[in-house]
């Protein structure tokens, strides 16, 4: 007869087969069950010739920021948060489109000085020259 040993907490114990089976099986089950719960499931129909498509149970934070879902900041009340969100946009709104442009490259679509820079055939510190002037001016919009 072998010996089958588990391990709790980095000490390791020997245990009859039927408790290693019974555990084994049970983390077996417990990893199976997780992957069902992420995993969308797709359903076809060939009578109808329609696919029905049925969410996952859970969802990742990365996929639903890709598609477009924001989160509000838990720490401060959701009324500050849109509050806020208005106060920014009708700043931006105060903008030239060229300045414009460079913010939200720069601080939404998250292109560094460089990239822009390249993008726009001008230099990474002529750049950086106006994303200063551009942040100086919201400054004094919003104060």
């Amino acid at each position: 007869m072998s010996k089958h040993i588990i391990y709790i907490n980095g000490t390791a114990i020997e245990v009859s087969e039927e408790i290693y089976t019974y555990i084994s099986r049970s983390d077996w089950n417990t990893e199976y069950a997780e992957i069902k719960r992420k995993r969308e499931k797709i359903t076809m129909d060939c009578e109808t010739q329609t696919v029905k498509i049925t969410s996952s149970k859970e969802d990742s934070l990365d996929r639903l920021m890709a598609l477009g879902i924001e989160f509000p900041d838990q720490s401060e009340p959701l009324e500050d948060a849109i509050i806020r969100k208005i106060t920014l946009e009708q700043a931006l709104a105060q903008l030239t489109a060229d300045e414009r442009f460079i913010i939200c490259e720069l601080y939404f679509a998250d292109k560094t000085e460089r990239e822009l820079a390249k993008e726009l055939c001008v230099s990474q510190v002529n750049i950086h020259k106006k994303k200063c002037k551009i942040l100086y001016k919201l400054y004094e919009i919003l104060k």
